[in-house]
């Protein structure tokens, strides 16, 4: 799965949208109960991450899919994931949520951001690793 830019600027501009971006592992899918695997971008999320995390560009976002594949996931409150990602290219590390909304049916990432080596470490101190950074 790749995004592409057009999506997310489509997203941003089109109120109460969503779009695919990417399925949840086999693991994180068990540990969640999830009846589905399906994750998805939501265009009040997408807001969200421009706006409260604004060193983040759209450029960076594209990165989403493979930080779902190869990423380090973390069980967090009931209903929540964790995912811990470094991008050898640029040297830089990202987070991100995944939250399980009706009853497992349904994914969404609901924030983006990046982070620095002392709150990865923080990050695995909130709960079991449920797959580790491929």
């Amino acid at each position: 799965m790749s995004l592409e830019l057009s999506q997310l600027h489509k997203l941003k501009q089109t109120k109460g949208a969503s779009i695919w971006i990417g399925k949840l592992p086999q693991e994180v899918q068990l540990h969640l109960g999830s009846k589905m695997d399906n994750i998805y971008l939501s265009q009040a999320s997408l807001i969200h991450i421009l706006t409260e995390h604004q060193d983040v560009n759209l450029f960076e976002l594209l990165i989403i899919p493979e930080m779902l594949l190869k990423g380090l996931w973390i069980a967090d409150r009931p209903n929540w994931c964790c995912i811990s990602f470094q991008c050898t290219e640029e040297d830089r590390r990202y987070k991100a949520a995944i939250k399980a909304a009706d009853n497992g049916y349904e994914h969404y990432l609901t924030t983006f951001h990046k982070t620095s080596k002392r709150q990865t470490k923080s990050i695995l101190k909130r709960g079991p690793v449920l797959r580790k950074h491929l």
